[in-house]
């Protein structure tokens, strides 16, 4: 068991002092009335995500008119088409269990359900913190987003922090703090938390229930990636025409295999995703890949494919939801689970939800644990993404695999080293979107922006090695690929 730190509260014996203890109430209840639920966006790196004081993400039970971000890669922001978006979870947020003397309680939920005033209640608003360029060397990330809610029945605070950064090669992540707190005057036991992706890579591709997990025994870690359609029936693949149809079907998602003689080859589907504990403060971390069932309440699933929903708490009591959070996936990739024939490798996880979950944890009263996760996506290049093609289709399970377990390895050194990168990119000029300024004339684009201040000195080093501005230009879309246009020194 893992016992953890202690939080200073003044704690005040009011059993007896029946009129203080009615105005402590009262005042508590008027000040969490004051607190809303609310979001805020990390768009600072390549990973986009909207994040809400609930712990959960995008926009609650409107994935395809909302404008908020779930897991998106490269993120940018949609037009008036909101299905236009390259996100690959559809659903997010948080399950958690605890014991206490009067027995078990669990809650959980994610992007397809609103925040129940029966299950939470808000205590502070998510809040976003821009610190681009780490102007304050005391905040460690260039984007940041708190916010805390109150689970009742397990009488606990979830206080989040999640920080993103524009750094190349720290751009690709999201990183968590989650703290939990015992807010109670009894101690809570075998205490599990964890977060859970109903993954579809992506909307924008506008298929689903089509992908695949593999297993890398270095990092114990699955990833997950698109593949081929299927007819649900009888599990035999889906027939495309056109373009890279016939020879890959839709594996990446190619534009081009809806309809002939399209131009666009582009891949929508060409990212790998996994989710880690980066700390779990040394007890055991879980791994559990089911059925995402969305909003239906029945499946023919096996029961270890089966996720715990809110709404059956009352009915097979919350040890089910434990039993979810603490069943671990046997370490295969889904074509070898099938090879197996044992568990995993059956037609419910090709529209998988992943729950990475970690405990058991002792809480006394008014202590609390704090656990790190991230969420990380890697891509090949994105000019062979826009080109397309067989050849770059089968390049993907090379280069986007390699390049996501790249970055995990750099987000786990990077934690290591206390969120700080082995070395620190020069100043970014812009402040967000749109931030760089632009006026057309005849045959030409001019473009100003703030210069790098002459007081600028490297973090790491101390000096002012700033050497000039390089401008890039993409004439595809806002996400690149870029091309180098022009190299200008400071002088």
């Amino acid at each position: 068991m893992n016992n953890v730190r202690q939080h200073k509260y003044l704690f005040i014996n009011c059993f007896t002092l029946i009129n203080l203890t009615l105005i402590l109430t009262l005042a508590s209840n008027d000040i969490n009335a004051q607190v809303t639920w609310n979001y805020e966006s990390l768009t600072r790196g390549k990973l986009w995500q909207t994040i809400w004081n609930s712990y959960q993400y995008g926009e609650p039970n409107n994935l395809f008119s909302s404008p908020l971000f779930t897991i998106d890669y490269p993120g940018y922001s949609k037009g008036t088409d909101a299905s236009d978006a390259l996100n690959y979870a559809e659903a997010a947020g948080y399950a958690i269990y605890g014991k206490r003397d009067s027995g078990p309680a669990a809650y959980t939920i994610n992007t397809r359900f609103k925040p129940s005033g029966r299950y939470a209640y808000p205590l502070e608003e998510a809040l976003k913190t821009k610190n681009y360029n780490l102007e304050n060397p005391l905040e460690k990330a260039e984007e940041i987003v708190t916010g805390a809610h109150h689970v009742i029945d397990l009488k606990v605070d979830v206080q989040h922090k999640s920080m993103a950064w524009s750094f190349p090669g720290y751009s690709d992540f999201v990183i968590h703090e989650v703290t939990i707190v015992n807010n109670h005057w009894t101690e809570i036991t075998d205490l599990h938390f964890g977060l859970r992706y109903g993954i579809r890579m992506t909307l924008r591709s506008g298929t689903d229930y089509d992908e695949k997990y593999g297993w890398d025994d270095d990092h114990n870690i699955f990833y997950f990636y698109d593949h081929r359609s299927f007819r649900w029936e009888d599990e035999t693949p889906v027939v495309y025409n056109f373009g890279v149809g016939p020879e890959r079907g839709d594996l990446g998602d190619s534009k081009d295999i809806y309809e002939a003689g399209t131009r666009e080859h582009e891949l929508d589907a060409p990212g790998y995703f996994t989710a880690v504990c980066l700390d779990s403060k040394g007890e055991q971390v879980y791994q559990n890949i089911l059925e995402h069932l969305g909003g239906d309440f029945t499946t023919e699933a096996p029961l270890e494919d089966q996720m715990f929903r809110l709404d059956q708490i009352d009915v097979v009591g919350p040890d089910r939801l434990k039993q979810v959070m603490i069943h671990q996936q046997p370490p295969f990739s889904w074509d070898e689970a099938r090879a197996n024939g044992n568990e995993g490798g059956n037609k419910y996880e090709r529209k998988p939800e992943f729950l990475v979950s970690a405990g058991p944890y002792t809480i006394a009263p008014y202590e609390s644990v704090t656990l790190v996760f991230a969420e990380i996506m890697g891509e090949m290049n994105r000019s062979k993404i826009v080109e397309g093609g067989v050849a770059n289709i089968d390049l993907l399970e090379i280069e986007s695999k390699n390049k996501l377990l790249e970055n995990v390895t750099t987000a786990k050194n990077f934690y290591l080293n206390n969120y700080v990168p082995e070395a620190y990119p020069p100043m970014t000029i812009a402040d967000g979107e749109n931030s760089v300024e632009m006026v057309a004339e005849p045959g030409k684009v001019i473009l100003s922006w703030s210069p790098v201040p002459e007081t600028y000195t490297d973090p790491a080093t101390g000096i002012n090695d700033f050497a000039g501005y390089k401008v890039y230009r993409s004439t595809y879309f806002t996400i690149g690929p870029w091309t180098l246009v022009a190299d200008i020194t400071k002088d």
